[in-house]
């Protein structure tokens, strides 16, 4: 057997014993994870409203929005990248240094998330096709398969929600008891995040699937660790 054939077969193999794959997200597909940045990135911009940079800040925003809408996703991405900073840093002072810095940890947890979907969509992405180079399957084969991926990895998506950035959010927003509460909350939700990561057999079997690298725990849990290490000092102070 050549060596071509060898690994087309080891291919089959890793897709019957575990899951496998799903066609590369098209190109006209919405990014995992923009939209999820683009409200949160709206969300920080209301505390904003009082302040001299807002009216600017706001105009590029809604300009974001509009290429959303539009499909455009290669402005929706300029606007994150341009206003994003400008955000941060207008918050620093708002806040307080302190409270940017937390609003910085949630933004890595939320380009986490997109990193590990991109990385999935990816993976199923190069298994489909290599399937369908073989010109040995119908389509009907490569849709079955294509659902089989889906119900296996997009629960994995599903958990790493952005969701959990938005809790942050309100929870460095909240007065009083109800912020010490608010953040207790968050950690919980962390803790607790980190445990199914840490214990999923999926996760596990993808990440050692040997056909493609791919890394979905690990910068995942950087980037909790890191949400947690700010919270819990915040928490704390409070």
């Amino acid at each position: 057997m050549s060596e071509t054939l060898r690994a087309v077969d080891e291919k089959r193999d890793w897709l019957r014993r575990v899951l496998g794959i799903d066609p590369a997200r098209g190109t006209t597909s919405e990014p995992p994870g923009l939209r999820g940045q683009l409200n949160e990135l709206g969300l920080r911009l209301r505390e904003l409203s009082a302040t001299p940079g807002f009216t600017a800040l706001a105009k590029r925003f809604a300009q974001g929005v509009a290429a959303l809408k539009a499909g455009d996703w290669s402005t929706v991405a300029a606007a994150l990248e341009e206003i994003e900073p400008q955000i941060t840093g207008a918050l620093s002072g708002a806040r307080g240094d302190e409270a940017a810095e937390v609003v910085r940890a949630a933004r890595a947890w939320r380009d986490a998330c997109a990193q590990v979907a991109d990385a999935i969509a990816a993976f199923k992405a190069t298994l489909i096709a290599t399937l369908r180079a073989e010109d040995e399957h119908e389509p009907e084969e490569l849709d079955e398969v294509r659902d089989e991926l889906d119900a296996r990895l997009d629960p994995i998506v599903a958990r790493l929600s952005t969701g959990l950035a938005d809790q942050v959010d309100a929870a460095i927003n909240a007065a009083g008891e109800r912020r010490a509460k608010a953040m207790q909350q968050v950690l919980e939700r962390i803790g607790q995040t980190e445990a199914a990561l840490r214990g999923d057999e999926t996760i596990a079997i993808v990440e050692d699937n040997g056909l493609q690298p791919i890394g979905i725990a690990a910068p995942a849990l950087t980037a909790l660790a890191e949400l947690r290490t700010v919270l819990a000092a915040r928490a704390a102070r409070a």
